[in-house]
């Protein structure tokens, strides 16, 4: 799913096309409310490669950003049945950011909304997150998800936050990606 002002993301996409296994991707005015739901609530796992908006004001109404600008906001998310998630891959900003100063006890992120609303296993971002990372991301994600070293385990999504290991370890050992901004915001929650 994606935006056209991201430069790579059109790469990234192909990447996840890529991948070896039946992908639905939804590009430009393909991208409305209707269609997240829909793709969601089918959709066991999801990748997203858009801009994410942090609300400080209003945690529930951080967001995705749709078509034109339209917002999928955390509340959407947690209206919605989504009775097959399982893991969630938020290529976007801000998508495990919480606000400090205006949260009280526990802070609610675009992340956190992914798993109230059903999703195990959700990698996201603390704060803004380089374009040119995203291809990476998923390209060597994918690669340790959906073909693991043991080739007889089955596929599993609970092996999300190993994968995620294994590719900062990789981002840390190249030239163009080991800058701690590059690797340091991507964090894996739940199972």
């Amino acid at each position: 799913m994606a935006t056209s002002s991201l430069e790579k993301v059109y790469e990234e996409i192909e990447v996840v096309q890529n991948v070896g296994c039946d992908v639905q991707k939804l590009i430009g005015s393909e991208v409305t409310h209707s269609t997240m739901i829909d793709s969601l609530a089918k959709s066991p796992w999801i990748h997203f490669a858009s801009h994410g908006h942090l609300d400080t004001e209003q945690p529930f109404k951080s967001s995705f950003e749709l078509h034109d600008n339209a917002r999928f906001t955390i509340l959407d998310l947690l209206k919605a049945n989504l009775p097959n998630a399982e893991l969630a891959v938020l290529s976007a900003c801000h998508t495990a950011a919480v606000d400090q100063d205006n949260t009280p006890d526990e802070g609610i992120s675009l992340a956190g909304g992914m798993q109230f609303c059903g999703f195990r296993g959700v990698v996201g971002t603390l704060w803004a997150m380089d374009d040119h990372i995203g291809p990476f991301l998923a390209k060597e994600f994918y690669k340790r998800m959906l073909h693991p070293e043991n080739q007889d385990k089955p596929v599993d999504f609970k092996d999300a936050a190993k994968c995620l290991r294994a590719v900062t370890k990789e981002m840390r050992r190249s030239e163009e990606l080991r800058a701690l901004h590059c690797w340091v915001p991507l964090v894996h929650i739940g199972a």
